[in-house]
């Protein structure tokens, strides 16, 4: 592993569908659940080569991909529980994760 000036790290963003699942997408959520497994195993296996690895689970997130395949109802559903987030509202958390201010964090989801 090359050294660094900073800690190495990683991360990705989930759908809360990790923690609940979501009418008519067994596939799709199957595998936001395995991401999420792999982030926690990769933090285990890569953390003592001083790497971390985190996943962001924002809730929904307004991206065409999602507007297209989402049912009214189940925008509606999302309006009233958590919120519709824009993509540049979950960047600072993003950059949080990545940046050398949460040094200690790995393995969250």
């Amino acid at each position: 592993m090359r050294r660094h000036d900073h800690q190495p790290s990683a991360s990705d963003h989930e759908r809360v569908a990790i923690r609940r699942g979501t009418r008519n997408r067994a596939a799709y959520t199957a595998t936001k659940a395995a991401v999420a497994n792999l982030v926690r195993t990769l933090a285990i296996e890569w953390g003592p080569h001083n790497v971390r690895v985190n996943v962001l689970s924002p809730g929904l997130v307004s991206t065409p991909i999602w507007l297209n395949v989402a049912t009214s109802d189940e925008i509606a559903m999302y309006e009233r529980s958590l919120g519709v987030s824009q993509p540049d509202a979950v960047v600072p958390s993003i950059l949080y994760l990545i940046s050398d201010a949460s040094a200690n964090i790995t393995g969250t989801v």
